[in-house]
C-alpha cells in the first residue's frame, strides 16, 4: 500500500527527540492538511496532540507509511524519534499503551532561536 503514497509537497525532517505529535502536526501544517487526514494516511487515524508521544496504538505498517510520506528513511525517523522503535515490536503494543500514561517523560517547547537557525519557524515540542 506504500506504493500509492507520494512524498508530501513539503517534507520536513524531524528534530532530534521531537515528539511524534509535534512532528505530525508540523508536517500537516506545512502541507495544509488537517491532522486527522494526515493521521489517516499513516494508519493510526486519530488526533495527535503536539506534545503526544504515544505509539502503543500504531501498527507496524505505519512506520514505513510515514517514511514514504516524508521521504525520510525508517532508520532516520527512529534515530530522531527513538519512541518509534517500539512500533516495530508489535507484541509490546498493548503493554506499552498501559504503561505510557504512567511513565511519560516531560516535554517542553524547543528553543525558538535554535529552531529558527535550522529554518524551522513553527512550534516544536521535544522530550526533555
Amino acid at each position: 500500500m506504500n506504493s500509492h503514497l507520494r512524498t508530501l509537497p513539503v517534507a520536513l525532517p524531524p528534530v532530534h527527540h521531537e515528539t511524534i505529535g509535534s512532528y505530525l502536526n508540523r508536517l500537516a501544517d506545512a502541507s495544509h492538511l488537517p491532522i486527522g487526514h494526515f493521521s489517516f494516511l499513516i494508519g493510526p487515524s486519530r488526533r495527535h496532540r503536539r506534545d503526544g508521544n504515544r505509539v502503543g496504538y500504531w501498527a507496524p505498517a505505519a512506520l514505513p507509511r510515514l517514511a514514504a510520506l516524508t521521504g525520510q528513511s525508517v532508520p532516520t525517523l527512529i534515530h530522531a524519534m527513538p519512541v518509534l522503535a517500539e512500533v516495530r515490536e508489535s507484541g509490546q503494543h498493548r503493554q506499552r499503551l498501559a504503561i505510557e500514561e504512567l511513565a511519560e517523560r516531560r516535554r517542553r517547547p524547543a528553543c525558538c532561536l535554535c529552531m529558527a537557525r535550522r529554518g524551522i519557524h513553527g512550534l516544536v515540542t521535544a522530550d526533555s
